[in-house]
């Protein structure tokens, strides 16, 4: 057959699909084969386990609970325990909700409309966290909105609901269009109480009294600055792009401002630092190589270690507080030995009580998995070498884990169950599906002992059809013929050239549906030649 050359619009979402696109034959017989092996359990109106349209199936572990406002876009983005281990501080997207650890349920909902009342305030990526007050608990998180505004929220809670008590503001700096504050720490250091702010957009880490607003000192850190935690006298912070490239640097390409060090093979950003900061002064101490996008950073109860999550290294690296130096690199992939091409984006840390278990939030598994932490890496640890031992089923994208009292785990579902809310154009009566329209999701999942892990793993290993792997990894077959995907790597396919344009969160079917040399579904294209002016 003679090969065809072909322009390809692929749409990608950030860190989930649409909706909205015809399931392939081979699809539903993949959901057809599977969905009678699952226990199927009907929870806020959908019947689980249901797939994802990049082929994997959301079968989570434990008692999923559901929030956000249907009009508005919605995802759990990170969580955090009071120090009382009775509440659990959800972040999502346009509110803060509280669960109770007792019932397993929401006890108070906050839109951020209760108190920005101009609007479109949105919660940053992460940075939510307790502090306690002689008046009860109070509760710190991050949120920017249009214009350049930048906050952090100083609020209260009372067992009841929350009250906002103080804000602080950021202001833009060019060429950033918003500060961005992220990721957050307190201490009390002589008497005082501090508050300290990763600024993700003007790439800063800023002390401020928190009693008088004060700013004590803002210092610049590395190229997107993203988690902060303290230990052994010091402050730690990621920088999703690394250090500042050199003015020298040949292979340099902008973020969304400035510049960072990309490897020019790939385009991605080449390094991932943490830097390492004196808190009286603010000066900085060194610069640590670790994995590629490092988000999520936690500390042990005494200082001695820090974690970091390596979204696109698909590892956890440990660093020793005493020397400042990388001691272990730990591998968290579901399937690691299976394939080499399938990312796992590790993105949120907890760990156990006594200090030996950590548990990591893996994103593109769709599971949490659960690392024995060895000598190298824990006070505690008892073999030579850190090794997964199993992974947990959780609800698609999860951004954060918190582990209350080596009880439950509370896992905040970025993507929850995908985009299953409906939009009805009022006119034509047309159904579309758009990735910011979904519900927010925490699993909330006993933890399990060695018998139900090994369970648990079982299931994240068919859920994310990791079978698939081992298809594409056997040799091409001979005389086969073109299709536009093959089967396995090495076989042949009907495109000889494809361009690849990333456009985000639409699918095919919306905005080319409507083509009639495509396969697509017409009913479904809502950005077609007529419909872009009134959809755009």
């Amino acid at each position: 057959m003679k090969q065809l050359s072909a322009l390809i619009l692929i749409t990608l979402l950030f860190g989930s699909f649409a909706f909205g696109q015809k399931q392939s034959k081979e699809s539903k017989k993949e959901q057809a084969k599977y969905s009678g092996k699952y226990e199927k359990s009907t929870l806020n109106g959908s019947e689980l386990p249901v797939m994802m349209p990049y082929n994997r199936w959301i079968n989570p572990a434990g008692q999923q609970i559901y929030f956000g406002n249907h009009e508005l876009e919605n995802h759990a983005l990170d969580c955090s325990v009071s120090p009382d281990g009775k509440w659990v501080a959800v972040e999502g997207r346009y509110s803060v909700v509280i669960v109770s650890v007792a019932s397993k349920k929401i006890v108070h909902q906050f839109p951020l409309t209760n108190y920005f009342a101009q609007g479109g305030v949105m919660n940053t990526f992460s940075g939510i966290i307790w502090q306690k007050s002689d008046a009860g608990y109070e509760l710190f998180w991050s949120a920017a909105a249009r214009g350049g505004f930048a906050y952090v929220v100083e609020a209260t809670w009372n067992s009841s609901e929350i009250a906002v008590k103080k804000v602080f503001m950021f202001a833009a700096e060019k060429p950033a269009p918003s500060a961005l504050p992220n990721e957050l720490a307190i201490s009390t250091e002589k008497g005082k109480t501090y508050l300290y702010v990763v600024l993700n957009g003007t790439n800063k880490l800023l002390k401020t009294d928190i009693a008088t607003g004060e700013n004590v000192w803002s210092v610049a850190t590395g190229v997107a600055p993203y988690g902060l935690t303290i230990a052994n006298g010091k402050l730690y912070v990621t920088n999703w792009a690394g250090s500042v490239p050199s003015a020298d640097d040949k292979n340099v390409a902008g973020v969304p401002w400035g510049a960072a060090k990309v490897d020019p093979k790939t385009g991605a950003t080449r390094e991932g630092t943490v830097s390492v900061f004196n808190p009286e002064n603010g000066s900085l101490i060194s610069e640590i190589l670790v994995g590629l996008h490092p988000n999520d950073i936690v500390s042990d109860h005494n200082g001695n270690y820090v974690y970091v999550a390596n979204a696109n290294s698909d590892n956890v690296s440990v660093i020793d507080t005493k020397t400042d130096k990388v001691v272990e690199q730990i591998e968290v992939r579901a399937g690691a030995e299976l394939h080499s091409f399938m990312g796992s984006s590790p993105n949120g840390l907890a760990l156990s009580g006594d200090g030996t278990v950590l548990y990591v939030a893996n994103g593109m598994d769709n599971a949490v998995a659960v690392v024995e932490l060895g000598k190298n890496a824990a006070a505690n640890g008892v073999s030579e070498k850190s090794v997964v031992t199993g992974f947990i089923p959780t609800g698609a994208y999860p951004g954060a884990v918190c582990n209350v009292n080596d009880k439950v785990l509370f896992v905040a579902n970025i993507e929850a169950e995908g985009a299953r809310i409906p939009f009805v154009d009022n006119k034509t009566g047309v159904i579309s599906y758009n990735s910011h329209h979904m519900m927010a999701s925490v699993s909330i999942i006993p933890v399990p002992n060695n018998k139900r892990l090994k369970k648990y793993t079982k299931q994240v290993v068919k859920s994310n059809m990791l079978f698939r792997t081992d298809l594409a990894n056997e040799l091409p077959r001979k005389n086969i013929q073109p299709v536009p995907v093959p089967a396995r790597i090495g076989e042949p396919s009907v495109f000889k050239h494809v361009v690849y344009i990333i456009k985000e969160n639409r699918t095919y079917d919306q905005v080319l549906g409507d083509m009639k040399n495509g396969d697509g579904d017409a009913s479904l294209c809502v950005f077609g030649p007529r419909g872009y002016a009134q959809y755009s």
